[in-house]
């Protein structure tokens, strides 16, 4: 990532076509912490032409082995890759009612078949809000979520109607209805 992404507000990193798996450009949207980091880490490591630099000019970036180390540095070995954080946050989104086509088109996946060829779709309202919902969600995790948050949370996610025996279910009824079956 270049830090030029980020001058004068930027909340979206555009991945160049010659970067990306289809050879198509994608556009992520980025939360307010990550904003906020990524401009502290420029701060603090200076003036470069990336935020991640590598070593030396073979090495221009830092690569996707040396974040597995640090995973496997502090605790995860085995356990998680750079790679597996597409993983969980694609999970937990759809596990809280994100719409399928947010998520994936977030993770740059595309619709098959003529479908695919026609959507050209990038979703870029909703991710955003997505994403940022996303991060909020983790730090609220970080210090300890309490269930009043958690219906603040479910409240914000632009999922289908959940219904049940023919009755609409509210996101905090269909919070209060799992706890309630796993306290059983």
């Amino acid at each position: 990532m270049r830090i030029e992404h980020l001058i004068n507000g930027r909340s979206r990193w555009t991945v160049p076509a010659a970067k990306m798996k289809m050879r198509k450009a994608h556009v992520v949207p980025l939360p307010t912490q990550l904003v906020a980091a990524l401009r502290e880490l420029h701060q603090r490591t200076g003036c470069g032409r990336y935020l991640f630099p590598g070593i030396g000019t073979k090495h221009p970036i830092l690569s996707e082995n040396t974040i597995n180390l640090v995973f496997s540095k502090i605790g995860y070995k085995g356990r998680l890759v750079g790679h597996g954080t597409r993983h969980t946050a694609s999970t937990l989104l759809r596990e809280h009612g994100w719409t399928k086509d947010h998520v994936e088109a977030q993770l740059s996946h595309v619709e098959e078949g003529v479908a695919g060829d026609y959507n050209q779709a990038l979703y870029l309202p909703h991710r955003t809000a997505m994403m940022q919902w996303y991060a909020n969600y983790l730090d609220a995790l970080k210090v300890g979520i309490t269930p009043a948050q958690i219906c603040k949370f479910e409240k914000q996610v632009n999922r289908h109607p959940v219904v049940q025996g023919g009755v609409r279910q509210e996101p905090c009824q269909i919070r209060r209805l799992l706890t309630a079956i796993a306290n059983l």
